[in-house]
């Protein structure tokens, strides 16, 4: 009777726990890659339907090449790569005339894929974009699937240390921790996990804390080839491989804080992605982010940040940090032309000001006049080329040209003024050249000269 009522109290504690939000959803993390050579995913050619009769393996593989039955006329076998007869399992080879039905197959290479690469996997987070990568890889409390069984191919070299989750299922069969360390040594254990699955240890821990739970702490992640980015000044939050176009915001909790309650106001704002979680031991993070960045995401995260700052006692936080917000959309060609409108109005609004100010102005009727300054540049803009050697050769508004002509102590001396000319005199002998040559006789001097080389 006691044994009973003691069980009473504790499944009523556990419902109130649940209902009061203490209870964390724990997340099913799906492992995505299927290396049957049947998915159309893995062949060279998916829409083929040609019956060529020819099976033609990739050069390299490095996961095992799992085979029931397959029968072709003609087979190309891959330079490097196991291929694994399963139980009756056969590869049959028929003449070029056989009427017996053949495959025609042109298959990819076969690897294993990334454990920590956050592609690899499927959850309700997957395609939410305010999600951090590594809050979509099997954390310590996610039930860890794969349906595809032998076929999965799991690279787990990557992993640094002991990895916990809460639950292992492989194809339609939960693993407890006998059955996992009875797999992890079997041959088709060796073949689907490489590098062993010895760093995954199943714990069935439940996250009961209200604040909610850290996923993978030791932040290790693959991170998946960049996406463009849509925007400009992305922001980095915490967990992410890349930077984002949206907004985040960072702040601690208190006692009597609840996960729940936030998630209850993010409701409100729908129509963008949203996501909140703990990543540290006290911290947590909001992100606002959308599929396709039009800037909402951001309108929306001002008005949540002011909601914050206005119950802050309320949501039981503190330390509540600057709302980090990315710039206007960059993606197509009119975002792009507005970008570019926008600083060519800037740009010719500053000059502008400048001429306005400092410039030279000429009016109708020829009336022209200068605005009075000191300023720099509009020396520059009104110079004209003088030989002043005080203003770099220049010449300037309402500066006299007189000191150029009368500074006599800047001006220079012509070195040749005075000097006696030294050019032919055309009397005598030499105005009977000039005119033997005008009457055409154009080599008499020459002739007329004797010649330097006889002595």
């Amino acid at each position: 009777m006691c044994k009973l009522s003691v069980l009473r109290v504790l499944s009523f504690f556990l419902i109130v726990s649940i209902q009061d939000g203490t209870f964390e959803t724990i997340n099913d993390k799906i492992w995505k890659p299927n290396n049957n050579i049947f998915n159309k995913n893995n062949w060279v050619y998916p829409d083929q339907q040609d019956d060529c009769g020819k099976v033609e393996f990739g050069k390299i593989n490095t996961a095992g090449i799992f085979i029931d039955k397959l029968t072709a006329k003609e087979f190309i076998l891959p330079i490097s790569g196991d291929i694994i007869l399963l139980e009756g399992g056969y590869l049959e080879l028929v003449n070029w005339d056989s009427e017996k039905k053949t495959n025609c197959l042109t298959l990819k290479e076969l690897n294993h894929k990334n454990y920590l690469n956050p592609d690899n996997w499927n959850s309700i987070l997957s395609d939410n974009p305010a999600v951090p990568d590594i809050e979509k890889i099997p954390c310590s409390y996610d039930n860890v699937k794969f349906p595809n069984g032998i076929y999965s191919a799991v690279n787990m070299g990557d992993i640094p240390r002991m990895r916990s989750i809460s639950s292992l299922e492989f194809i339609n069969e939960s693993f407890d921790r006998p059955d996992l360390e009875a797999f992890k040594v079997s041959d088709i254990g060796h073949s689907v996990f490489y590098e062993s699955i010895d760093r995954i240890t199943i714990t069935r821990r439940v996250c009961y804390d209200s604040t909610g739970c850290t996923c993978n702490r030791d932040n290790t992640v693959k991170c998946p080839p960049k996406k463009q980015i849509e925007c400009l000044t992305p922001v980095t939050p915490f967990g992410f491989c890349q930077k984002i176009c949206g907004a985040f915001i960072t702040f601690r909790s208190e006692n009597g804080f609840s996960l729940k309650r936030i998630r209850a106001v993010l409701e409100d704002y729908a129509d963008v992605k949203t996501h909140v979680s703990k990543i540290a031991d006290d911290r947590i993070q909001v992100v606002f982010a959308e599929p396709t960045y039009t800037g909402e995401s951001v309108e929306y995260a001002k008005k949540f940040y002011e909601k914050l700052q206005q119950n802050s006692k309320t949501f039981k936080i503190t330390n509540l940090g600057k709302l980090h917000i990315s710039g206007v959309q960059t993606r197509g060609n009119f975002s792009i032309w507005i970008v570019l409108l926008m600083s060519l109005f800037f740009v010719f609004g500053l000059f502008a000001i400048i001429f306005y100010t400092y410039g030279y102005y000429e009016l109708p009727f020829g009336i022209r006049f200068s605005a009075p300054t000191s300023f720099p540049l509009s020396s520059t803009y009104r110079a004209r080329f003088s030989s002043k050697e005080d203003e770099s050769g220049l010449i300037f508004d309402n500066q006299s040209l007189v000191g150029s002509v009368m500074n006599l102590n800047q001006s220079f001396d012509n070195p040749m003024y005075g000097q006696v000319s030294t050019a032919p005199d055309i009397n005598g002998d030499d105005r009977d050249i000039v005119k033997e040559a005008a009457s055409g006789k154009k080599d008499t001097k020459i002739e007329n000269q004797s010649d330097p080389l006889k002595t």
